[in-house]
């Protein structure tokens, strides 16, 4: 969303608070309102601004007895955003507390709130608290929703990218094939859920330097995503990076370099200025550089990366192999990207 959207958005949600307040006061429809301004503020870096709306709506919530876990697993997610991660973890406890106090052990909604646990547990590399959680995410979806639900695909591909990052490709692998088999039957075969897991799949065989099988399936991932996204969209970059690392770790530079320049040129027309995911392309790049000898134009790119990440502190430790932006969003009332 650019910041015109943004800014209209904001005017909108902020309308219509100041009508709900004039109605019903501090009734049961003003947290919710609430959690959408203050989801919009955190998707901008607005921190304060964030905390603020979630404290003000979680305190209408304990005042009038109503459901709060939706609004602690979004603090939760804010102070995860800070990498103020002792606090995340209190919120996301207290949360799961609340949805299986309500809902009961098995409920999907249980699932959502251990995968953004297992997240930030695999953000501060405690990677066995994050394959319990995961674990427990997936066997509660299938018992609820039955093993072939897409969101169990969207799970295994979660604890998938988990084994990668412990270098464990050998167990990541045969997940991420059945998160890809999962939404191939779900949705067919030019759909842009199956261009995101074929894509997740490829990062593991490139991990595990079986490159002509990666590179197939990025191809067949960029294919499907420019068809059915159009070929600016941020997924389409993500693809575009795998595809190019693949080529670079091969030693293709120049196969690989169009490739990651059109990631970055897509990005910066497409994401925020300082999207991690633009750090992490130009990081990428900046690599190929120096191993082709261009050690100033890296250098430049790998400060850019740094001033980008450093605006976004929770993601210096979150450069997933694996994209899981869908299950770090927090549970707000905002339209899906």
């Amino acid at each position: 969303m650019d910041q015109g959207r943004y800014q209209e958005a904001e005017t909108n949600y902020r309308k219509a608070i100041r009508i709900e307040e004039r109605k019903n006061g501090a009734g049961s429809g003003l947290p919710t309102m609430l959690n959408n301004l203050a989801t919009l503020s955190l998707y901008q870096g607005r921190y304060g601004d964030a905390q603020a709306l979630y404290q003000r709506a979680l305190d209408i919530q304990e005042r009038e007895r109503l459901d709060t876990a939706s609004t602690l697993n979004n603090l939760a997610v804010l102070y995860r955003s800070q990498a103020n991660y002792s606090d995340a973890e209190r919120f996301y406890l207290r949360a799961l507390n609340r949805r299986e106090k309500v809902l009961g052990l098995r409920h999907p909604e249980i699932a959502g709130i251990l995968t953004n646990l297992a997240d930030l547990y695999t953000r501060q590399r405690h990677f066995s608290k994050a394959e319990s959680a995961l674990r427990r995410a997936i066997s509660t979806l299938e018992s609820s929703l039955g093993p072939e639900h897409p969101r169990v695909a969207t799970s295994l591909s979660t604890l998938a990218s988990l084994y990668t990052q412990a270098k464990n490709y050998t167990a990541a692998l045969p997940l991420q094939t059945r998160a890809v088999e999962i939404v191939e039957r779900a949705f067919g075969p030019n759909h842009p859920h199956v261009a995101y897991q074929l894509s997740g799949m490829s990062a593991v065989l490139r991990c595990l330097k079986r490159y002509s099988e990666a590179e197939q399936l990025a191809s067949r991932a960029l294919g499907v995503a420019e068809d059915r996204l159009g070929p600016n969209h941020p997924d389409v970059a993500l693809i575009l990076d795998n595809l190019a690392a693949a080529g670079s770790e091969q030693g293709r530079f120049k196969e690989a370099e169009p490739l990651y320049r059109r990631a970055i040129a897509i990005q910066q027309k497409s994401l925020a200025p300082n999207h991690p995911d633009l750090a992490g392309s130009l990081i990428d790049y900046a690599a190929l550089l120096r191993k082709t000898g261009r050690k100033k134009q890296a250098s430049n790119l790998e400060t850019r990366a740094r001033n980008i990440l450093s605006a976004n502190p929770d993601d210096r430790l979150a450069r997933l192999t694996i994209d899981v932006r869908e299950l770090e969003r927090p549970n707000s009332f905002l339209p899906a990207r």
